[in-house]
């Protein structure tokens, strides 16, 4: 799967993500897990799209994918990235940013 990435927050182990989603009691798709692990809280660069919603009108919306961690932490050169990765417990996982109701 190629993506073209605005801006994540690194990799993280597989195993956190699906931890989290036993969880929760999901299993999420193995595409998604593998993208994620890749990119950890992925923006695409592609990420605004138009459809036509249930009144068959033009709408919008943006595409981003949550991350799993424990703080948000601006990623911008490598001492942050380990700041982040030092934050991520492997025995669980949370998302950033968004309530759970988002999720």
């Amino acid at each position: 799967m190629n993506i073209d990435v605005s801006r994540d927050h690194g990799q993280i182990d597989r195993k956190i993500i699906e931890d989290y989603a036993e969880s929760i009691g999901y299993k999420f798709p193995k595409s998604y897990v593998e993208l994620l692990s890749k990119h950890n809280g992925l923006t695409p660069q592609k990420n605004y799209f138009e459809f036509l919603d249930h009144n068959n009108e033009f709408t919008d919306r943006d595409v981003y994918f949550y991350s799993y961690g424990y703080e948000e932490i601006e990623i911008w050169d490598e001492e942050d990235r380990k700041k982040y990765e030092d934050s991520i417990k492997k025995y669980e996982a949370i998302e950033l940013n968004q309530p759970d109701e988002h999720m």
